[in-house]
């Protein structure tokens, strides 16, 4: 994907096209979807059912004790 960036010489600041920027969000999403995939290839479902169920239980104030991993 080439980009043409144009660097305002006021400011820090590069600036994109709206066609470079649509370019830029579509790339950056693939990759976050890629990475979420592989993140839950790597665990197995015990973990995410873990996962979610802790969340829920932290949405709702519930703490419970972690053991010591040392």
């Amino acid at each position: 994907m080439a980009l043409n960036v144009n660097n305002n010489a006021d400011s820090d600041r590069i600036q994109f096209t709206s066609d470079e920027l649509e370019k830029l969000r579509i790339v950056a999403e693939k990759l976050g979807k890629e990475k979420l995939a592989r993140i839950v290839a790597n665990h197995p479902p015990e973990y995410w059912e873990n996962y979610w169920n802790a969340m829920k239980r932290h949405r709702l104030g519930m703490t419970i004790p972690v053991e010591s991993r040392s």
